[in-house]
């Protein structure tokens, strides 16, 4: 996991230090708000990460003593060409994501998304649903998910 970098909101006076009354001040004067997020949030949650083989390997043993990365089995083909260990994977994948309790960082987003008169909109990565079941952002308000591998972003 990586190292945490922490960060004190106060100040020597146990007062809001500048930059964290600044980006309030910003988000209270906003009539409206994005959120943006990406796989801290799942992680933070307790679901692994799959950017590199250490977090997937972990969660999946099998496709580590197969030598699959992520790439090789969350694709069409693997339907094709292993349909057991296709279905399994996404099935166990299903259940974590049902299983796992968002932590309380999607209610404060939810709290501070309920402030500007037009509310939010969440534009996120993830595909693991704990937006949709934590915050009350309206199904119009949450921007579908965006591939952003450099194949895709070369064509947009």
């Amino acid at each position: 996991m990586a190292e945490r970098v922490s960060t004190n909101i106060l100040d020597n006076d146990g007062q809001l230090s500048e930059k964290y009354r600044r980006a309030a001040d910003l988000i209270g004067a906003a009539d409206g708000l994005l959120i943006a997020a990406g796989a801290g949030m799942g992680v933070d949650s307790g679901l692994p990460d799959f950017r590199g083989p250490a977090g997937f390997w972990a969660a999946y043993p099998a496709l580590e003593r197969a030598r699959l990365q992520f790439s090789d089995i969350a694709n069409m083909g693997a339907f094709t060409d292993d349909p057991v260990l296709a279905w399994g994977f996404y099935g166990h994948r299903l259940q974590l994501y049902r299983s796992t309790a968002p932590h309380a960082g999607y209610g404060l987003l939810d709290s501070i998304g309920k402030l500007p008169e037009r509310g939010a909109f969440v534009f996120t990565s993830n595909v693991d649903g704990a937006f949709c079941s934590r915050l009350s952002v309206r199904a119009d308000r949450r921007v579908p998910w965006l591939d952003s591998s450099p194949a895709m972003l070369g064509e947009l």
